[in-house]
């Protein structure tokens, strides 16, 4: 009779256990990790854009961005290469800042180029899913050459907006291509791309 009793009250933990609801844990939302400038001999370059750190300015999550180009807006917004010299060079930079030629992002001439010269450019590069990306944009020398002192800034400013109706999004890249080439890897965090989002509601 005693091992009767014992065997039900065993059976009957077992189930109450069994009937325990599972610890919830808690989500907890992926840090978002800003972006730094992109680093290269002699110069770091990034690329801003308006209301850059505005937290309603774009959606974000884990390591990327995206910025709204909102209807109040007429859909346009400003992007900024900035270049910084860091360090002791004897060679005067180039840049390009550039998008897929196909893509749904439309450049405007430069608005604002505080020194040096550019020129458009179009050029093709091998991409890592083993196709031809056909690239466009512009050229860029600032004139941050040997004379100039460490800290010092260039800028090269355009506008964004899509390129036909019924495009809802699209990137700015940008790179060093003197004195060596460092192209961007289309990574936000990285310093060097945009992405941009067409947004009706704002």
């Amino acid at each position: 009779m005693q091992r009767l009793i014992f065997l039900v009250l065993a059976a009957l933990a077992i189930s109450l256990t069994g009937c325990r609801k599972k610890r919830v844990e808690p989500v907890v939302p992926e840090p978002f990790v800003e972006a730094a400038p992109r680093a290269g001999p002699g110069f770091s370059w990034q690329l801003e854009t308006t209301a850059y750190s505005t937290p309603t300015e774009y959606y974000s999550s884990g390591f990327s961005r995206q910025y709204f180009l909102k209807g109040s807006d007429q859909y346009v917004r400003s992007v900024t290469l900035k270049v910084t010299k860091t360090g002791a060079s004897n060679v005067i930079p180039r840049f390009h800042i550039y998008k897929e030629a196909y893509s749904c992002l439309a450049f405007s001439d430069p608005v604002a180029v505080s020194s040096g010269f550019y020129e458009p450019v179009s050029w093709r590069r091998y991409a890592w899913d083993d196709s031809w990306k056909d690239l466009n944009g512009y050229a860029w020398t600032p004139l941050l050459d040997a004379d100039s002192a460490v800290g010092s800034v260039a800028t090269f400013t355009l506008n964004v907006y899509p390129a036909r109706n019924g495009c809802l999004q699209g990137a700015v890249m940008a790179a060093m291509d003197t004195p060596v080439a460092i192209p961007s890897v289309n990574n936000f965090t990285d310093g060097d791309y945009l992405e941009f989002v067409v947004d009706t509601s704002l």
